[in-house]
């Protein structure tokens, strides 16, 4: 309550009349009355007076009804300002959420803040403010890794002031970068598949439940988030296939689907060999505690992304490997190794759970230059 009488005796105090912030009180009426001066009045379409039977019940009355004409004018800087707190929040935290919730802070003040777009008053935003800005971002020559952070983080925005009643609909959400042009995002170097058994062997030594995990992520095509909501339910042994259809969220929420947030994300992922004797090894050991989750603790914690990338992390310099290796390299893998087999772009897509058909076309791509410079070198040689 004091912070929003700090708020109203400031707004009274630019207006030029802070000793008029004065509570009356009616013997008569029993209530505390508040007269508004004409310019506050005007300025924010209010009631000439506030009866209340308390000054609180006033002050409480009178700040909503000043905050949502705030609201209703408030710009994207603003309203990410308002969210940035949270924001920050989330790179305290110790997981993978960290790095990520830092580059969207700083994608948008490097990209977004100060520019016309973030001038703009966030409810009248459209179609064509969001054309202009990417056009914009086009001319900067960006990498498509880094338009893709500003779309995360406008998407998240956007949630916010849709929570916040100022807009029905998600307009940055429905908006679609795929046909601007950005940079590629430079190419990572992909575990050779020598490196890969000497992690294997790394992790199943470890004989630790973020041991098997990571283990089990190199014989499986899943991403982390996907790993950590893994159900034995999901698991048909028989068949020999995994349904992958919910995912562990940054904030270690459960949730009933994939990152593309759609059926088109539910896809089966086979199961190796290899893969089946790790998950029977887990399930020997009982580290499925609860609920029917495959990796859930007695305390009902999911696994952590961060600890997961840290045994990786641990694996690669025990192995005396160059490379920095994190979770998502198992799928880099996976992908390169399907592609380099002469696996189909829709199939890459569809055994993945890719909404993008451009993520597959690039690995396929890879695996096509790959195959003619191994053909070119042999011609060398000859």
């Amino acid at each position: 309550m004091n912070g929003r009488k700090k708020e109203l005796e400031k707004i009274f105090k630019e207006a030029g009349c802070p000793e008029l912030l004065k509570f009356t009180y009616c013997p008569s009426d029993e209530r505390y009355k508040l007269r508004i001066p004409v310019s506050i009045k005007n300025k924010y379409d209010l009631k000439p007076a506030y009866k209340a039977r308390s000054e609180e019940d006033i002050i409480n009355a009178l700040f909503d009804d000043i905050h949502k004409v705030q609201m209703m004018s408030i710009t994207l800087d603003q309203l990410y300002e308002l969210r940035k707190p949270a924001m920050i929040d989330k790179t305290r935290q110790r997981d993978r959420s960290m790095h990520t919730a830092a580059k969207h802070i700083e994608a948008y003040e490097a990209l977004v803040k100060g520019t016309a777009f973030g001038a703009k008053i966030f409810r009248t935003i459209r179609h064509d403010d969001f054309d202009d800005f990417y056009c914009t971002c086009e001319g900067m020559h960006i990498t498509k890794s880094r338009a893709n952070e500003i779309k995360t983080t406008l998407n998240k925005i956007w949630e916010f002031g849709k929570a916040k009643g100022l807009v029905e609909v998600n307009h940055s959400k429905e908006f679609s970068i795929s046909e601007y042009r950005f940079q590629p995002k430079k190419a990572k170097a992909v575990k050779t598949p020598e490196e890969r058994e000497k992690l294997i062997a790394y992790y199943l030594d470890l004989d630790t439940v973020y041991g098997y995990a990571c283990a089990l992520m190199e014989c499986l095509n899943l991403r982390v988030s996907e790993l950590k909501a893994l159900k034995w339910s999901d698991i048909y042994l028989e068949d020999g296939l995994i349904l992958v259809s919910h995912m562990v969220d940054h904030d270690g929420k459960y949730c009933d689907y994939t990152k593309n947030h759609d059926d088109e994300g539910s896809h089966y992922v086979p199961i190796s060999p290899r893969a089946l004797k790790i998950l029977m090894i887990i399930k020997e050991k009982k580290y499925n505690f609860r609920d029917g989750f495959v990796f859930l603790g007695k305390t009902g914690n999911f696994l952590l992304t961060q600890e997961c990338n840290n045994n990786i992390q641990a694996a690669c310099k025990a192995l005396g490997f160059q490379k920095k290796f994190s979770t998502h390299d198992c799928r880099r893998y996976a992908a390169t190794q399907a592609a380099l087999c002469g696996m189909s772009t829709p199939a890459m897509q569809k055994a993945f759970g890719w909404k993008d058909r451009d993520t597959a076309e690039k690995y396929v791509q890879v695996a096509a230059a790959t195959k003619e410079h191994e053909e070119m070198l042999v011609n060398v040689l000859n």
